[in-house]
């Protein structure tokens, strides 16, 4: 049996409105800006020193504890690992970036895993100067993960120039 709920708007017992759905299905929620706090969300730094990570060795952003700066809305990065796993289905956006000490090539991976820890996709970034940084959006599943990868050998600086972070979109 399936139920079908036919409602425009829906308010707290005082009448205030809290959400409303317009004709072509698009939601309003009026307090959706206190909502949003809750969106599984993380931004984390690294050591405030110099680090060779290796080729393809696994850029340890571990520190999500500054406030009004670092975040981990949900707890889904570890700093362990230093990878998210999704929690919840969607749309997701990553961004990872570093400094290096002296001009010269360096490039940074954003590896998608799959809850197997299988490389699904990896989305590369290369760059010669001293700075870079990658982008992607993730239609991700639930277990699945994400990390940032050096791309060469050079040592890498993540302090308040680098950050990996990401966050449901929808």
């Amino acid at each position: 049996m399936t139920s079908i709920l036919k409602v425009n708007q829906i308010q707290n017992t005082a009448g205030t409105n809290a959400l409303t759905v317009d004709t072509s299905g698009k939601v309003n929620a009026p307090v959706l800006g206190s909502l949003t706090r809750n969106v599984v969300s993380f931004q984390a730094t690294g050591p405030s020193a110099y680090t060779s990570y290796g080729a393809y060795g696994v850029v340890t952003y571990n520190d999500t504890s500054l406030a009004g700066f670092h975040d981990n809305t949900g707890g889904n990065y570890s700093t362990t690992n230093a990878e998210f796993t999704c929690p919840v289905a969607g749309l997701y956006h990553f961004q990872a970036s570093c400094l290096i000490q002296t001009e010269g090539a360096l490039g940074i991976i954003l590896n998608y895993r799959n809850s197997s820890d299988a490389t699904v996709s990896n989305f590369h970034n290369y760059n010669h100067g001293r700075f870079t940084q990658a982008h992607c959006i993730i239609n991700m599943s639930v277990g699945e993960k994400i990390r940032v990868l050096s791309e060469d050998t050079s040592a890498k600086y993540l302090g308040i120039y680098g950050r990996f972070s990401g966050f449901l979109v929808g």
